[in-house]
């Protein structure tokens, strides 16, 4: 191997052992080397008791099966790593196998592929915080719960949930802990990343999500959760929400006037109080067969209606908590694709994309307390 594990990361791997682990480290500390060594020694395990199956290795978008499976095989050299997405064909031989979930999940449903749980020794869950409401990663881990398969399972990740204040957090949490089957957390404490020579972008290695507060989010007093959704929408039509705000719902509506040139039938759920039903129904269309060709795109739409509901929820506060959902999906930048003949939504998305500023941010982070 031409590197070595740093102090805290052979720590994080001792610490996960043979248990169900989150590994919580911040961005750019080296999570997937730590998960590649946990799958490392989970198949020497299973060889030495005669038992040697399989690690598969989740990540949430297509764009990062390459790259976490090129570093897999850097560290890895000894095993076969192969990658796997819905167009590419069915591996036979591998050791590691690096897939997206949604592509895992319908491999695993086709009896005949011999996907079942039992072929695996150990599940990493990369940016395991997915793990929430129908996402197909929420789905895997409850099948795997359900199933009698002795899977190990490793969680990756720097933002561990999405929920905003004290009681959304810890019941978010402990969800996500039901799902997985997790024993404990594993986390570097700022003493120990610095002493292995992780240098955090900003001085600080962890962010918290709160921040500066945005100028003219909604006040006080008019903060009623049952008319959460009225008040944002009253704000919205009266131009008073935060320029965030506005930014977001127009990029939005943009996106929904192409869902109608694709489908007719398209009715916007953005009236609905329900503020989950609107991902619930772009996650619906994305599974009708009329509409297959188009279903990066409706599951493009999902994405930014959780960005807008994230942003609502915390009464306009949390905006870089959505900007970090949309850069999470990789939402941004096909976004452009679509809304070539639309002059002010594609302005509105540039003022978003400025304000994340990608190669300087880093996630914010909500832990465990």
């Amino acid at each position: 191997m031409g590197v070595q594990l740093r102090p805290y990361q052979t720590r994080m791997v001792q610490e996960v052992g043979r248990r169900n682990v989150i590994v919580k480290m911040p961005t750019g500390s080296g999570k997937t080397l730590v998960a590649a060594e946990c799958m490392r020694l989970a198949l020497q395990r299973g060889s030495s008791d005669g038992d040697c199956r399989h690690a598969v290795f989740l990540v949430p978008t297509r764009d990062l099966v390459e790259q976490q499976a090129r570093a897999v095989r850097g560290w890895c050299a000894e095993l076969r790593v192969k990658e796997f997405m819905s167009n590419l064909a069915v591996p036979d031989s591998f050791d590691v196998l690096v897939a997206t979930p949604d592509a895992f999940r319908r491999l695993q449903m086709r009896q005949e592929t011999g996907f079942g749980w039992t072929r695996f020794c150990i599940c990493v869950f990369d940016e395991v915080h997915h793990v929430l409401k129908d996402h197909p990663y929420r789905k895997l881990a409850q099948s795997l719960r359900r199933s009698s398969s002795k899977v190990q399972v490793v969680g990756l990740s720097a933002s561990l949930t999405y929920a905003v204040g004290e009681t959304d957090v810890r019941r978010a949490l402990q969800r996500m802990s039901d799902d997985l089957g997790l024993e404990s957390m594993a986390c570097p404490s700022d003493a120990e990343l610095r002493a292995g020579g992780y240098e955090p972008p900003h001085g600080e290695v962890e962010l918290v999500a709160v921040g500066v507060q945005p100028e003219g989010v909604v006040p006080v007093d008019e903060r009623k959760p049952h008319l959460m959704h009225k008040t944002f929408f009253d704000r919205v039509e009266r131009g008073e929400a935060t320029e965030f705000a506005l930014n977001l719902v127009a990029v939005v509506r943009a996106l929904e006037q192409v869902a109608r040139e694709y489908d007719v039938t398209f009715e916007s759920p953005l009236k609905k109080p329900s503020l989950s039903a609107w991902e619930t129904y772009a996650n619906q269309l994305t599974r009708r067969k009329n509409l297959a060709a188009q279903r990066p795109f409706f599951e493009l739409l999902e994405n930014w209606y959780v960005a807008m509901r994230i942003l609502i929820t915390t009464w306009e506060e949390q905006e870089e908590l959505a900007l970090h959902w949309l850069h999470c999906q990789a939402a941004f930048v096909p976004v452009l694709d679509f809304l070539v003949s639309q002059d002010g939504a594609v302005a509105a998305m540039e003022k978003l994309m400025s304000r994340f500023e990608l190669e300087e941010r880093s996630p914010p982070l909500t832990a465990f307390s």
